[in-house]
């Protein structure tokens, strides 16, 4: 998950109307973490949600990866930075408990290789083959005579506009 969407699911977590997929997963799993009795709890009671349908499919996904949920330890959420000219700048995991408060966290952008970073080419037009997406596959008679309609209309009509 980017760095910027936990952020922003950390600071509207007590205003959501639903609940995020992330909230279930840290509540389930990490319910033992527990270091959130300093934060201020709500004085009105908890809207109802969709939290108990979510839940619900959650344990089912969960009940496919194992087969028992004390096989599992932790919930760590992956963080990255990242943008197309430089790729991935920054990488951590994160333990969150039910709250998404931090409990625990290991820095791993000593692993990435900046040195290493593989800008993609863009692609000029008039190299590219937009224009013939047929390269290399056959059709069939009924795709071959509407591709020649198609052609026909277009031809049609720069004529009809010249």
């Amino acid at each position: 998950m980017r760095e910027k969407r936990f952020a922003e699911l950390q600071r509207t977590q007590a205003r959501r109307n639903q609940s995020h997929y992330l909230d279930l997963l840290a509540g389930i799993i990490n319910a033992d973490l527990r270091d959130d009795d300093f934060n201020q709890m709500s004085m009105l009671p908890e809207k109802p949600s969709d939290q108990e349908a979510m839940k619900q499919q959650l344990l089912k996904l969960l009940y496919t990866l194992v087969d028992s949920l004390d096989e599992l330890k932790r919930h760590v959420l992956i963080l990255f930075n990242a943008n197309y000219e430089t790729g991935l700048t920054a990488i951590r995991a994160v333990t969150v408990n039910r709250m998404l408060t931090v409990i625990e966290q290991a820095n791993w952008s000593r692993y990435i290789d900046l040195n290493n970073v593989a800008v993609v080419e863009t692609v000029d037009e008039e190299n590219s083959n937009f224009d013939t997406p047929d390269m290399g596959i056959k059709l069939t008679k009924k795709a071959e005579q509407r591709k020649k309609k198609v052609a026909g209309l277009k031809k049609w009509d720069e004529s009809a506009e010249g």
